[in-house]
């Protein structure tokens, strides 16, 4: 429902000094100050926290170094591919022996796979060539070309080696490196 508009309106009027202005300039200053210095001790839990955090780590990567445990990494590997182990064995245990199979054809997909994978860098290291041998080729194309084929190399060098880890850890027999 809508207001009646008022008969009369009375205006109050409150004028400051130089005194009072300087109180509330005062007043007003030390609230901000008080409002900024209240989310100090945030601001220094986080970056204790953050640097208790790293400090542990820290630590326990030196005393993993320090009692010679090796490679993180080859830890971790080692206790998830025994993990896996366990759980092939298990439900081979419940499948009657089809678990075993079903893991050979996964890897032989996956020799597959890096034949593939073979296959399509030998491909690629073969269209470089030919551009970096045209004569009609400018010198940036041939640039750009021997810097592709060298990552390429070393992308394939590094897929290899951790092939070949693998296998030696495994142990198994589709081992292409024999």
């Amino acid at each position: 429902m809508p207001r009646k508009a008022p008969n009369d309106v009375t205006e109050h009027r409150v004028t400051l000094g130089n005194y009072e202005r300087q109180q509330l300039k005062e007043a007003v200053d030390a609230r901000q100050a008080n409002a900024y210095l209240s989310n100090v001790p945030n601001v220094m839990l986080g970056v204790a926290g953050v640097g208790v955090a790293a400090g542990v780590g820290i630590a326990a990567y030196a005393l993993w170094r320090w009692v010679g445990l090796g490679s993180i990494t080859d830890k971790m590997r080692d206790t998830v591919s025994g993990f896996t182990e366990g759980i092939v064995f298990a439900a081979d245990d419940i499948t009657g022996g089809h678990a075993q199979e079903g893991l050979a054809n996964i890897e032989n997909m996956y020799a597959k796979q890096q034949q593939n994978s073979k296959d399509k860098m030998i491909f690629r290291m073969e269209q470089l060539q030919a551009i970096i041998d045209n004569p009609a080729s400018s010198d940036n194309m041939k640039q750009q070309a021997l810097i592709d084929q060298d990552i390429a190399k070393r992308k394939y060098q590094r897929e290899q080696k951790a092939l070949r880890k693998r296998y030696r850890q495994t142990g198994d027999d589709l081992n292409p490196f024999n």
